[in-house]
């Protein structure tokens, strides 16, 4: 828009200051891109279906398995179209690296979040259900790195904290959710589902 000035300036009569209040509204608009970005990152990707495909799978196992679940291959396909659809954009109107960057770090962000939510509605999990839970986790780190050309994937911390922490003798458990609140209502769900499936807890 800043390139059309010279033109606009063409067509505008002399002494106007119409240009000067479209710089000036223009030069806040940058504001709204995150807001932007942030609502196109949330219909972009089906995060329900990822919550579902994770509630659906077995992670009551008796034996480590060396085939990552289907789910992650779900959300790489949406993750690839999503690329392909903004990509697409530029035969229209050209658009910079960063617009992309941007939208996948935010949809990468809220998968992370989904991912937490789903682990933490799985009823019955066994030691070998988690370890495949940690083993879908790498494959999908690993393939996001590659296709979205990001490092470090945000909030992979975040996700790897959870898994790790049924790990954690009972003993430990009530500290560490102390110490990572942000946590605290996925653990509730855990411990009530685990209740419920008569299970032990962690």
């Amino acid at each position: 828009m800043e390139n059309l000035f010279p033109l606009i300036t063409k067509f505008l009569p002399e002494n106007t200051n119409i240009l000067d209040k479209y710089q000036t509204i223009l030069k806040e608009t940058h504001k709204i891109k995150n807001p932007i970005y942030i609502y196109i990152s949330r219909v972009a990707i089906d995060y329900t279906q990822i919550t579902e495909s994770i509630s659906r799978t077995n992670w009551d196992l008796d034996e480590i398995l060396s085939q990552h679940n289907n789910y992650v291959d779900v959300i790489l396909k949406q993750i690839k179209q999503l690329i392909a659809d903004v990509e697409s954009l530029h035969l229209m109107s050209l658009l910079k690296a960063k617009t992309l960057s941007t939208l996948l770090e935010q949809c990468i962000k809220l998968i992370m979040r989904m991912l937490v939510d789903g682990y933490s509605s799985v009823k019955k999990c066994s030691n070998e259900g988690r370890a495949l839970m940690q083993l879908d986790f790498q494959q999908l780190v690993v393939k996001l790195e590659k296709m979205c050309n990001i490092r470090p994937i945000p909030d992979k911390d975040y996700v790897e904290a959870y898994i790790k922490a049924f790990y954690m003798p009972d003993t430990s458990i009530e500290k560490w959710i102390k110490e990572h609140p942000v946590f605290f209502s996925f653990c509730l769900r855990v411990v009530i589902n685990l209740n419920n499936s008569e299970r032990p807890h962690f």
